[in-house]
């Protein structure tokens, strides 16, 4: 089930990239980029959906194949900021409105010892993990980012800050399919992971990259 679901949105995500870049290099005008890109959001969460392939990780696939291609020769500067320019005031619209609804869960939190606990463990379960993924990724770059293996692992591992997307997904989750207090658990582990991580991340840059 996990597997079909990460291996499938990868996929999808990867499908839905690619024919975005060909519908988009067919058009310079913004807005007829910022309708397709709505489009490819739009028509990709509906068939995740329905073939029960991960929703999230199929639309962060296809951001990124679209985002890092190279072969939109035919989009202008102007029009890839216009529409750029839209999908940041989105982002800020719905980062305000997942506040708001963080707001509203706040008043039903329940912040007791074993709920704290739990918090805690799942925060230092994502540092590992992340810390595998990122090692995982490394091997298979070029040797040049080898050169300082450990410390450019230890730097992007603790960059990886959980925050708003976590949040989102446990928000997402339906009512009738939550844990007890899941919600309370993962706001533990967002807070620990803004507080420990993002407080000490310029002191781990500067023990990392220090001129010996």
């Amino acid at each position: 089930m996990l597997f079909r679901e990460g291996f499938g949105g990868i996929v999808l995500g990867l499908l839905l990239g690619w024919i975005g870049i060909r519908l988009m290099n067919k058009s310079d005008d913004g807005n007829t980029l910022i309708i397709i890109s709505l489009a490819l959001v739009s028509f990709g969460s509906w068939l995740a959906t329905k073939i029960d392939v991960s929703e999230p990780l199929t639309m962060v696939i296809t951001g990124i194949v679209i985002g890092n291609s190279r072969a939109q020769q035919g989009v202008s500067i102007e029009s890839k900021r216009t529409l750029t320019n839209f999908w940041i005031i989105i982002d800020e619209l719905l980062n305000a409105f997942l506040f708001v609804l963080v707001g509203i869960e706040v008043l039903e939190m329940n912040f007791s010892g074993k709920y704290i606990i739990a918090g805690i463990i799942i925060f230092l379960i994502s540092l590992i993990a992340r810390y595998i993924s990122v090692t995982i990724s490394m091997l298979l770059t070029e040797m040049s980012i080898k050169k300082n293996f450990c410390k450019n692992n230890l730097v992007i591992t603790w960059a990886g800050l959980r925050g708003g997307v976590s949040i989102a997904l446990a928000l997402s989750i339906p009512v009738e399919h939550r844990i007890l207090h899941i919600f309370s658990i993962i706001y533990i582990a967002v807070l620990l992971s803004i507080f420990i991580q993002g407080i000490s991340f310029r002191k781990v840059l500067e023990k990392a990259y220090v001129e010996e």
